[in-house]
């Protein structure tokens, strides 16, 4: 007997059904001398029954001597006749995990504005209940717009609530027997969070998740980068990608690069090569158009990762700048500003350097590593600052010598210029101070046992203070305008830590409160945090970065922490104009819609995003001015007349309506963190913009039921074969009791 016939007989599956039925069922249409076995009917109901209820598209997987039908035919990936085999019993508990049939992933990014839909078919062929865990890992700045399940063809769609009420909901839910899931984000690796429902599977049922979620591409380093994370855990039968760009002007080039297989930074140059993904298929139908189809075949997936696709595909594109960057679109409109061919402000840079003994080893070699590439890329116009600290604060100068103090009581004992700061600690961007510089870093050690925040920041605003005055003395460092205009260069400090504050002032509202109205009560300084590791204070590095011009990043403790910091610096290193004010004519714009219109700085390869609703319905007139401070100082432009979106270009509708008010609903919660005064009216118009769009927020969240009159069945049946002949037994949503922290 072969091995497929063999295995046939231990089957004891029910033979009522026609062997004709369960043929149509199965959409299969060979004979069994086509098998090269002979078995009665009942044998082959038992086999392709079960078999096709596992796995259909791998036949000879399980039987070596199965191949394909001679005349081409061969089992597909359709699970959709598991309905009709609700009768089936398949063998005794065994390994048949929960399997992902289908995986696909589909986006359209239209004026940067990016909608993705993850869709993922999963399938239990066993004759047992099994618990499968849908998760996908979004981007950090992404709302989640829309969640939904369908269940043996049964749909249920999940509805976002503020979070409060999402909570009684799904208590009330709960405890009137009723399934129900409480579905919020939450932060996961680099840059991104995670969204996860874990469901119980029926025997033999099978389920689609489709998850959307919404984000505005960011234009940083010469262009954006889109990235989807990728990792349904298995060999996908059938893993897709489309991604469908549209913008309102040319495309001037769209990059695939190899897939990722890890989070860590990777050298995104916009402008140079890039090693291309040999699975991605990039078309470019139109000037305004791209087309991005990424596939792997289950063999393709196994060279990836033996246990399946896990990892990050990133897509980089950008546009031509020189046209069309205001838009309107049904009452809404955008003003993407970016001026082409600007000259660099000259800036001084003071870095603030924690130097505690947490920072021995490892973590300050990635510092010195970053240091080093960040002074080589100084401009020779600018100048910096080196401040370190611990309990006590040092600042560099060039003429001290390179080595360091050997006992770390010495090294941190107060001279008199530290006790008087003179203008000697704002040093010159030049080749011998940069070398000075970088000798003093290379020698320096870590130590101490504390962390004085306050002190080091207090210093450093000083010392900021200090760069306006010593630039004017340093005229040979400045363009002949820039002298005769008296512009001071971009002042800005970079502080880095990796702890929270141990000694002087400790709590962070005294912290924060103390730099915002007197050590930079006019936000000329701009103040970005860095956060290294997971034991810093990071809401104390946000707020402080937020209420002075700036922003705050974590720096993850690992191989690639320098290439973190270098590429953060990367970002800001060119600041082109400072000071920046849209302001729109009262008349056409709804003044209360407009999402924020002033911002501390531009820098080189990023861009500015305003949006905002037009007073009169269908209106295409948008005028008003744009201020700043450039290289040689103040000036103005007009805001030029926005181009009209028009309904035959294939743009989605409502999407600019949609991009206004994820922008605005950031914002909103941005501001609300800093002004706690007007935070619960910021929150409340956040949340009932939040609700409108259907917007998964951190003040709003998502609930997804069963409808009332249907009781949850959680009773594990004793014969489960009378059970599946008789009973639906739903227990898709799981029945763990209530959170405690709800």
């Amino acid at each position: 007997m072969s091995l497929t016939a063999a295995a046939l007989l231990q089957y004891n599956l029910p033979s009522h059904l026609s062997c004709t039925k369960l043929m149509k069922i199965l959409k299969l249409n060979w004979t069994e001398t086509r098998l090269g076995v002979a078995v009665s009917t009942e044998q082959r109901w038992r086999h392709f029954a079960f078999l096709s209820a596992t796995r259909s598209y791998s036949l000879g997987s399980y039987y070596p001597d199965y191949q394909t039908d001679p005349q081409g035919g061969q089992p597909g990936t359709d699970y959709d006749f598991l309905s009709d085999l609700d009768r089936v019993a398949p063998p005794e508990k065994g390994p048949y995990k929960p399997e992902v049939y289908d995986f696909h992933v589909m986006s359209r990014i239209q004026l940067r504005y990016a909608t993705t839909v993850v869709s993922s078919k999963v399938v239990n062929p066993a004759n047992f209940s099994q618990q499968y865990n849908f998760s996908v890992v979004i981007p950090e700045e992404s709302f989640i717009s829309g969640f939904e399940m369908t269940i043996d063809d049964q749909p249920y769609k999940a509805y976002v609530l503020e979070k409060r009420n999402a909570r009684k909901r799904f208590k009330q839910a709960v405890s009137e027997g009723r399934a129900a899931a409480y579905i919020t984000q939450t932060n996961s690796s680099r840059s991104s969070q995670r969204f996860s429902v874990s469901l119980n599977l029926e025997p033999l049922s099978k389920v689609n998740f489709i998850l959307s979620y919404e984000e505005l591409l960011t234009r940083k380093l010469y262009g954006y980068k889109y990235v989807i994370n990728i990792n349904p855990r298995q060999i996908v039968p059938n893993l897709l990608v489309e991604v469908r760009i549209d913008e309102s002007c040319d495309i001037i080039y769209v990059k695939v690069p190899a897939f990722r297989h890890t989070d860590e930074i990777q050298d995104d140059n916009f402008n140079s090569a890039t090693e291309n993904n040999y699975l991605a298929e990039v078309e470019h139908p139109k000037p305004r158009m791209a087309r991005v189809r990424w596939s792997a075949s289950p063999q393709q997936q196994k060279d990836l990762n033996k246990e399946g696709v896990k990892g990050q595909l990133v897509i980089l594109y950008d546009v031509d700048r020189t046209s069309h960057q205001d838009q309107i679109s049904e009452q809404y409109f955008v003003h993407f500003f970016a001026p082409a061919d600007l000259i660099p402000m000259h800036k001084h840079v003071t870095f603030v350097l924690d130097t505690s003994s947490s920072m021995f080893g490892e973590k300050l070699q990635q510092v010195k590593e970053a240091m080093n590439f960040i002074l080589d890329n100084l401009g020779k116009a600018d100048f910096f600052s080196l401040v370190f600290f611990s309990s006590k604060i040092k600042i560099w100068s060039p003429s001290e010598s390179t080595t360091p103090k050997s006992k770390y009581s010495d090294y941190y004992r107060r001279s008199k210029e530290d006790k008087k700061l003179t203008t000697a600690v704002v040093v010159p961007a030049s080749s011998p101070n940069i070398a000075k510089a970088k000798a003093y870093l290379h020698n320096f050690e870590a130590g101490g046992s504390a962390t004085n925040i306050n002190g080091a920041l207090k210093k450093a605003f000083k010392v900021a203070q200090l760069g306006k005055k010593a630039s004017k003395t340093l005229e040979s460092y400045r363009s002949p305008s820039q002298v005769e205009k008296h512009v001071p260069p971009e002042s800005m400090i970079i502080f880095l830590t990796d702890g929270q504050p141990t000694v002087g002032k400790t709590n962070s509202f005294n912290i924060v409160n103390g730099v915002c109205k007197k050590l930079n009560k006019w936000k000329k300084v701009s103040l970005f945090s860095l956060g290294f590791g997971s034991d810093v204070d990071m809401e104390l590095l946000k707020m402080l970065s937020l209420k002075n011009s700036g922003f705050a990043r974590r720096i993850y403790e690992a191989s690639d922490a320098a290439l973190q910091l270098r590429d953060f610096y990367r970002e800001i290193s060119s600041p082109l104009l400072a000071n920046v004010t849209f302001r729109y004519v009262k008349d056409l714009v709804e003044q209360d819609t407009v999402t924020r219109n002033h911002f501390p700085q531009l820098y080189q390869g990023s861009e500015l995003v305003v949006a905002g609703k037009v007073v009169v319905p269908g209106s295409e007139k948008l005028s008003g001015t744009v201020t700043y401070r450039a290289v040689d100082g103040p000036a103005e432009l007009g805001v030029p007349e926005p181009e009209t979106i028009q309904p035959w270009l294939g743009f989605s509708p409502g999407f600019m309506e949609r991009m206004w008010a994820y922008l605005t609903i950031q914002q909103l919660l941005q501001d609300a963190t800093m002004d706690t005064k007007h935070a619960a009216i910021k929150k409340q118009r956040a949340v009932r913009l939040a609700l409108k769009h259907s917007f998964v927020t951190t003040e709003t969240s998502m609930i997804i039921e069963k409808p009332n009159g249907e009781t949850l069945v959680d009773i594990e049946p004793t014969d489960l074969e009378e059970s599946l002949l008789y009973k639906k037994i739903w227990k898709h949503l799981g029945s763990n009791p209530v959170p405690k922290d709800l």
